[in-house]
């Protein structure tokens, strides 16, 4: 599956903040809508590295947003994208 440019775009800028600070791309995980076309990928390859795909059963369309694994102190959550509405 191809990830439409405007979506990888969204991704790596929510993941440029966290790289930078020192987190580490293989204790992150993306949580998807479960109908979004991302949710059908296992990792997506962006240029900080592969990121892991997860879907969020609890979610609405529209949202998507990266958590930290637990285990460290400030576990990490960033927003990708916000439903509005």
């Amino acid at each position: 599956m191809v990830i439409h440019p405007k979506a990888l775009s969204m991704i790596e800028g929510a993941l440029e903040p966290v790289i930078r600070s020192g987190r580490d791309i293989n204790k992150l995980r993306l949580y998807v809508f479960p109908d979004s076309p991302l949710a059908e990928l296992s990792s997506i390859h962006t240029r900080f590295g592969d990121l892991k795909v997860k879907q969020d059963d609890y979610s609405r369309k529209g949202i998507a947003y990266i958590l930290e694994d637990p285990g460290r102190k400030g576990r990490g959550f960033y927003w990708v994208s916000r439903a509005t509405g």
